[in-house]
Order: C-alpha cells, then sequence, then structure tokens
C-alpha cells in the first residue's frame, strides 16, 4: 500500500531547557540540550531499527528528501542529502555544523529575562569517533554582521565534560600549542569559513 511507498519523519526544529543551568524554559543557548534533537525516519529501503551516528542539521532535511523522491538537489541549498549515507546504513556524512541565534534583545518570560542583545552568537558542533566539542562566539549587538569583533567565547569537550560545565576557550588561547589549541583554531577556522556560505559549493560538508 503507500505506506510502503512513504518516508515518515519525526524531529523537531529544536531542543528545550527545562532547568539546565538554572534558566528558565526556552530555547536561545548552544547547548547541547536545545541544539541536539531527535530524528527518526521510516520508508523504503530505510535500515529496520538501526541507529545511525552521523551529523546532521535541519538544513540537510530538505535535500534530503528531494534525492529520496528521485530529483535533483538544487544547486541554490545550503544543507546537502544524507539519502546515501540513510539508505546505505553508513555513519560517514559530515562531522560539523554550524549554529546561530540572533537575538531579541530585553525578552522577559515569567519575570525572568530570558535574552539580551549580546546573546547573538554563532557557533559550530564537532562530532566524530575520537572528538566532541562545541565552540560558540557572542557579539555584542544582534546587527553585528562581520563576525570579527566577539565579546566572549565558550568551548566545551562533551566526551570529558557532557554537562558543558568547563568552558576551556580562554585555556585554549592561552597556549600557543598543543591538542586543545589546535582544536579551537580548526573550529573557528571552519566556522568563519563557513558562516556566510551559499550554496552547494560554498557549504561544504
Amino acid at each position: 500500500g503507500q505506506l510502503e511507498t512513504t518516508y515518515v519523519i519525526w524531529t523537531s526544529d529544536h531542543g528545550y531547557q527545562l532547568g539546565q543551568f538554572r534558566l528558565p524554559v526556552e530555547k536561545e543557548q548552544p547547548y547541547e540540550h536545545t541544539i541536539r534533537v531527535p530524528f527518526f525516519i521510516r520508508g523504503p529501503c530505510v535500515p529496520e531499527g538501526a541507529s545511525l551516528p552521523f551529523v546532521a542539521s535541519m538544513v540537510d532535511v530538505l535535500p534530503t528528501l528531494i534525492e529520496l523522491a528521485g530529483a535533483a538537489v538544487p544547486a541554490s541549498m545550503d544543507g546537502h542529502s544524507f539519502a546515501r549515507t540513510l539508505l546505505s546504513g553508513g555513519s560517514s556524512f559530515r562531522e560539523k555544523h554550524l549554529v546561530e541565534y540572533w537575538s531579541v534583545p530585553r525578552n522577559p518570560y515569567y519575570n525572568h529575562l530570558i535574552d539580551i542583545e549580546n546573546n547573538t552568537f554563532i557557533g559550530v558542533r564537532l562530532l566524530n569517533a575520537t572528538h566532541s566539542y562545541l565552540y560558540a562566539e557572542y557579539y555584542a549587538h544582534r546587527h553585528e554582521q562581520s563576525f570579527m569583533h566577539p565579546i566572549e567565547c565558550e568551548l566545551f569537550d562533551l566526551k570529558h565534560d557532557p554537562w558543558q560545565l568547563w568552558n576551556l576557550c580562554g585555556l585554549a588561547e592561552a597556549h600557543s600549542v598543543g591538542l586543545l589549541h589546535s582544536v579551537l583554531s580548526e573550529l573557528r577556522r571552519h566556522l568563519h569559513s563557513q558562516v556566510k556560505c551559499s550554496g552547494q559549493d560554498e557549504c561544504v560538508l
């Protein structure tokens, strides 16, 4: 019947905080509980019961559906299709994806101020077999789009600090050599090469 030729997806556009970091309910931070979402899919040739450990983002969902439908993904799309990885049961797709948020100045919620101007951030989440990092930069104004002068940075090693309690950014900046400095340099390079990308050719995996 039609169910056997239909792909069904269950997911969400964002996570939600419910008391983490003593913050009221909302979603305006780059932390794991707000950027990570469930993603389930069933349909023709999708491996039943499989859990595939690859990184994808919401911008990748539409290109994936287009390819699953047998059409060509438009070159203007920023996201990439993970249809072949999905159908093959593989784990090789991307290991980094960008996160960003533009603040809503002085946004109160139940008598709590949950958002201010300098909560505007851009960031990158890295996840592979050996590393799990989040790097984010904060900017003073939501209209700052040169991304040249961050007022604060955060770097978390989620492999050893899954609750994101220890910001390593200052430590990484203080050392000109070593693994942590190399990770910070690579994440910054990737973030700033991709934050203004447009289309399949510029927005790399």
